[in-house]
């Protein structure tokens, strides 16, 4: 069984796919001084074509060893993505996603609280790099990076 055609909202996934080298740091916070990080990530398309799912493994100095697993599909009754993750934490964290132009994907966190402004931002760069940045709500509701990593393809 083959599986259908991809709609034009999954094409524009298509850049993921394959092989990341991750290289990025941690920013000073409250839960430590920031480091370096490194690590690698793969998007692969499963479940029919119709979501592509990764797996990201990175060491973060003072943490240790992080493992994310997570999907993106296309959501045609919200015309946005919806997206998960699931990490060695035990964390499950739920996000819905809108292109804002045609370099630039966010992921606005909706599960858990806070709802509506924590979110992770991909850039794809004029190199074929991306570059990817988790942002959270500070307790004033600004936006703060507080992890960024720089991603070519291996």
């Amino acid at each position: 069984m083959s599986n259908p055609p991809r709609r034009p909202e999954e094409e524009r996934l298509e850049f993921f796919v394959g092989d990341w080298q991750d290289s990025g740091h941690t920013l000073p916070d409250p839960f430590g001084p920031g480091s370096a990080t490194a690590g690698r990530t793969t998007y692969r398309w499963q479940v029919g074509g119709k979501w592509l799912v990764y797996t990201s493994r990175m060491f973060i100095p003072g943490i240790g060893e992080y493992e994310v697993h997570g999907g993106v599909t296309f959501n045609d009754q919200t015309g946005k993505y919806d997206a998960f993750a699931v990490n060695n934490f035990g964390n499950l964290i739920v996000y819905e996603g809108v292109w804002t132009d045609r370099t630039t994907l966010i992921f606005t966190l909706i599960h858990p609280p806070p709802v509506g402004k924590s979110r992770v931002v991909y850039h794809v760069l004029a190199d074929g790099s991306m570059r990817m940045t988790s942002e959270r709500v500070t307790e004033n509701g600004d936006l703060q990076v507080y992890f960024q990593t720089e991603m070519t393809r291996l």
